[in-house]
């Protein structure tokens, strides 16, 4: 079964979302990072990661107000044929085995490999 992992958020100030966020719901704040063309922050509680992102430019950021949705999955190769079939064509592999494409609204999905114990 697939499970949501995270939800990345675009932020115009990263240390403003993390104070709010914390804040209001006492979310841990995990870590902030560079990842390619942008920064990410990640604020977490017992289920989920939001994951806050702040692009060095702007207009390079996926439009609205997510980023992307990140979702955990048995086998994220398994998924591709059927991506095709649905007209939500692979736009990206990333590290690690993950892959995004895009919903019929235009939200990025990232499918991420679900972790071995």
């Amino acid at each position: 079964m697939s499970k949501v992992t995270h939800l990345a958020i675009k932020s115009g100030d990263l240390e403003k979302s993390r104070a709010f966020y914390q804040r209001l719901f006492g979310f841990e704040h995990t870590g902030t990072h560079r990842v390619r063309d942008h920064m990410a922050l990640h604020l977490k509680d017992d289920a989920i990661d939001l994951t806050f992102t702040q692009y060095d430019k702007p207009e390079a950021a996926p439009p609205g107000p997510f980023d992307h949705i990140g979702m955990e999955v048995d086998d994220v190769e398994s998924f591709v044929p059927l991506l095709a079939e649905l007209g939500a064509p692979v736009i990206e592999k990333t590290a690690g085995g993950r892959i995004k494409f895009r919903d019929p609204d235009g939200l990025i999905v990232e499918l991420i490999p679900k972790k071995k114990n």
